[in-house]
């Protein structure tokens, strides 16, 4: 399998793609945006060797949080995703995508710094 499938396959199955089309529960754009967030950060954690302990370590979270947001149980909270994106580079594209998840700067973001 190369790499554009596991991406692809993480992305479905982050979402709650993986049941056929027509069992597939409705997903909204922002659970989508979520999810692609989450695959994308864990994408760029692992490419720069780092592990979710790590990554909570040089943001100021908790390697738990980190895991909650790649698997896009939680809506991550700005700050994170504002030292996620610097720490691993991005460039602003997580910070985007996290506009995108919770275009309102959602109060239900959960914010846990370590």
């Amino acid at each position: 399998m190369n790499s554009k499938e596991f991406e692809w396959r993480d992305v479905h199955r982050a979402a709650g793609m993986e049941t056929p089309m027509s069992q597939a529960p409705t997903r909204t754009p922002t659970a989508a945006a979520a999810a692609c967030l989450g695959v994308l950060l864990r994408r760029l954690r692992i490419c720069n060797g780092l592990t979710q302990a790590g990554l909570g370590r040089r943001t100021g979270y908790h390697g738990s949080y980190i895991s909650a947001v790649e698997r896009a149980a939680v809506r991550p909270s700005y700050g994170l995703v504002e030292r996620c994106d610097d720490v691993l580079q991005a460039d602003g594209v997580l910070l985007t995508l996290w506009s995108l998840a919770d275009p309102e700067g959602s109060p239900r973001a959960t914010d846990r710094a370590g």
